[in-house]
């Protein structure tokens, strides 16, 4: 804003970079920038930026910078980050993201709920009937999802939990344009 706002050529950005290390911790293995945000970006509001990366084979450690760069000089002003957060994604395999095993629901094969053992992998109705699917016509990452087609069905994990520790869960939910959710009563 005003005299700190962010100039300079279109080859000046900012960033966040997840950088997986090796052993010696000092040797890049694989790093995934984010979108760049640029000098042309709108003054005073903030921009979300993300990265996911997978860990490369040899991975040992991990490093999540903030940064601004460019290739010339003549770049002037200020970028402020915050609430910057980090977390862990299934990916595939026997994944396991914190406490959730197959959060991505990629461990299984695509079908009907019914057979919990082959397409729902650590999962376990709390309610209904098994009305879900796990499909890949749709994911928000990687190539599968659960999707769930009848109301009062409820899919969940047991996990330890320790008196006095706090837990967040995070996920993506979506309703297609076509088959959407409908009705007054049902919600997820």
């Amino acid at each position: 804003s005003g005299a700190d706002r962010f100039t300079g050529s279109t080859n000046t950005y900012a960033l966040l970079v997840m950088e997986f290390l090796d052993s010696t911790g000092t040797n890049s293995v694989g790093s995934f920038p984010s979108a760049w945000f640029r000098t042309t970006n709108a003054a005073g509001a903030w921009t979300a930026l993300s990265v996911t990366g997978k860990a490369p084979v040899g991975a040992v450690s991990a490093r999540t910078m903030v940064g601004m760069l460019g290739w010339t000089t003549g770049f002037s002003g200020a970028v402020w980050f915050d609430d910057v957060t980090q977390g862990t994604m299934s990916t595939g395999g026997t994944t396991q993201a914190g406490a959730i095993y197959n959060g991505g629901f990629e461990d299984g094969v695509v079908g009907n709920c019914y057979y919990l053992s082959n397409n729902l992998p650590n999962w376990k109705w709390y309610g209904g009937d098994n009305a879900g699917f796990i499909v890949n016509d749709a994911a928000q990452s990687n190539s599968q999802s659960l999707t769930i087609v009848y109301p009062g069905n409820l899919a969940g994990q047991d996990f330890a939990a320790m008196t006095g520790r706090t837990y967040t869960v995070e996920g993506y939910m979506m309703t297609p344009g076509a088959s959407r959710m409908t009705g007054t009563t049902a919600y997820a």
